[in-house]
């Protein structure tokens, strides 16, 4: 599913790429990356602090996570 995401985040078919986004974390919820590539659509779609609360819980789950501290500053 994440692949198929960034994918779908690549040609900007934001709302296609954050379901499978989502459904890479019904799989798993503690996937670090998935957190964090939500949370960049989310981003892109000007959904900023739902964007921040995803970079948030991909911390949470992995606190050495540099990209999801670079984009939460």
């Amino acid at each position: 599913m994440e692949e198929e995401g960034d994918i779908k985040f690549g040609e900007q078919a934001y709302v296609e790429a954050l379901e499978c986004y989502d459904k890479a974390l019904e799989i798993n919820p503690q996937y670090a990356t998935a957190w964090y590539c939500k949370g960049a659509v989310l981003y892109r779609m000007e959904q900023k602090s739902e964007a921040l609360q995803c970079y948030d819980k991909s911390i949470t789950i992995d606190p050495l996570f540099k990209l999801a501290w670079s984009n939460k500053g």
